[in-house]
């Protein structure tokens, strides 16, 4: 059984077999519906990526830990998750265990983990700019009170938390090194400008320790590029169907899986980012083939509601998706989509409502 709660915008979906109970995602909001948080089930929790809208709703609720927590291999993912979860129930979940999730990883020994790379920063296209960060780095560096060393050596000191993937093409600091590469070439030399670092950067120096200005990046990081650090993976359910869970995955990650010739194909689609128009086009969907599609999103109350989009909704009814939502989707302050309640049938897949 798979059960969609209902939980604003944000994703929430329980797995249920014989051989595990899997949480993923908990939500933007409460659902008091929620089966693991009456603590009368053994369960593991994963947490797709970052977000708030994926990790804040239901964790002050949960009255029995996990037995494990599944994240997104690298620290900006590992340390965001950590912190909310353990921000908003930290009598419970401090000191849980967390185990990092990559591609080619097989989750209980069965399903393999498409998604996040362990190498994104090819997807980032940041060429061989040597200059950017031995000169403009540096220079932006020292003038947030902090440098690439010292962020390398909080990077590390993170990464004793947790067990390191066994991979060669695991690399810290070729993913911190790229990562700023990025920042540099996208935003200098006007890097306080475009509303970027007006909350997350420009108070850099203000933070006097290491792990304070660390942070800072992390926010950034969490902020512009942690939905392609998605838990992608393909789950069959107890009708042999099997299931898409895409967390906010963009295009990028869409179009290297389709390079690579991994199996994205599905009957039942657990629609991207809510149904953005920056995750999906026809290709994608033209891969993906899902007869039915999943999609977790809030109904703003007569404001414009940008979740799903409606070039989506036009893709998935040229593919003649079946589509079941959380909510009423809403355009032009008509209901285009009732929101689905109880059982879908043939596909094992109960929604719960608020």
């Amino acid at each position: 059984m798979i059960t969609v709660y209902e939980c604003g915008n944000g994703d929430c979906f329980l797995i249920e077999n014989d051989a595990f109970n899997l949480q993923i995602d908990l939500g933007h909001s409460i659902n008091p519906h929620l089966k693991i948080a009456n603590g009368n089930i053994n369960y593991d929790l994963m947490i797709s990526h970052s977000h708030d809208d994926h990790i804040i709703g239901n964790v002050g609720k949960l009255k029995k830990a996990p037995s494990e927590i599944f994240v997104p291999a690298y620290y900006p993912e590992y340390l965001c998750i950590k912190n909310k979860l353990e921000g908003k129930n930290s009598t419970l979940l401090k000191g849980m265990k967390y185990s990092l999730l990559y591609e080619g990883k097989m989750l209980y020994n069965k399903y393999e983990i498409l998604n996040p790379s362990l190498t994104p920063w090819v997807e980032w296209k940041i060429g061989n700019e040597k200059d950017l960060d031995k000169i403009k780095l540096s220079d932006y560096l020292k003038e947030k009170n902090t440098s690439y060393e010292e962020i390398i050596k909080e990077v590390e000191s993170v990464g004793r938390c947790y067990e390191k993937p066994k991979d060669e093409r695991f690399n810290p600091k070729e993913f911190v090194d790229s990562y700023f590469k990025l920042l540099i070439k996208n935003k200098y030399p006007n890097l306080d400008e475009d509303g970027l670092e007006s909350d997350v950067l420009a108070n850099l120096s203000h933070n006097q320790t290491p792990a304070g200005r660390l942070n800072f990046f992390i926010k950034y990081f969490d902020r512009y590029h942690a939905n392609d650090m998605s838990i992608v993976f393909l789950y069959e359910n107890s009708d042999k169907k099997n299931v898409l869970f895409t967390g906010d995955a963009g295009k990028n990650v869409w179009n290297r899986l389709i390079d690579e010739g991994k199996r994205i194909k599905c009957d039942v689609l657990k629609t991207p980012h809510h149904g953005s128009k920056n995750n999906l086009n026809l290709e994608i969907l033209g891969e993906m083939k899902p007869d039915i599609a999943l999609i977790s999103h809030n109904n703003q109350h007569g404001k414009i509601d940008h979740h799903p989009n409606i070039e989506i909704l036009g893709y998935l009814k040229f593919f003649k998706v079946d589509v079941h939502c959380t909510n009423d989707i809403v355009k032009n302050k008509a209901v285009w989509i009732s929101k689905t309640i109880g059982l879908v049938p043939s596909y094992d897949i109960m929604f719960v409502k608020r």
